[in-house]
């Protein structure tokens, strides 16, 4: 996935790197992993993804079930994406 956007961007990895943060890519979309407390984690995808289809969902959810996140917390910047993302049956952490 080529963006425009920096957010997404290697730069903006290796800056989230260095602060010390994990970071990962899902359909090659950069995902940060930030700590709560107790224990808990949650994802972080900042002005991503680009494209929310199944595989994104289905590998993002695997992810998070090998990293302990409880929740994700996406910005698509398409309208598809947002449109599709309302469509999830639950959009709140359970």
């Amino acid at each position: 996935m080529e963006t425009n956007n920096f957010l997404q961007s290697k730069a903006w990895e290796l800056f989230q790197k260095n602060l010390g943060n994990q970071r990962f890519r899902v359909n090659e979309c950069l995902v940060i992993k930030n700590n709560l407390p107790r224990g808990k984690s949650y994802f972080y995808c900042p002005r991503g993804p680009e494209k929310l289809d199944d595989k994104f969902i289905h590998d993002l959810k695997e992810l998070a079930k090998k990293e302990g996140a409880i929740f994700a917390r996406l910005e698509p910047i398409s309208i598809v994406c947002k449109k599709r993302l309302q469509k999830v049956k639950s959009i709140q952490p359970e």
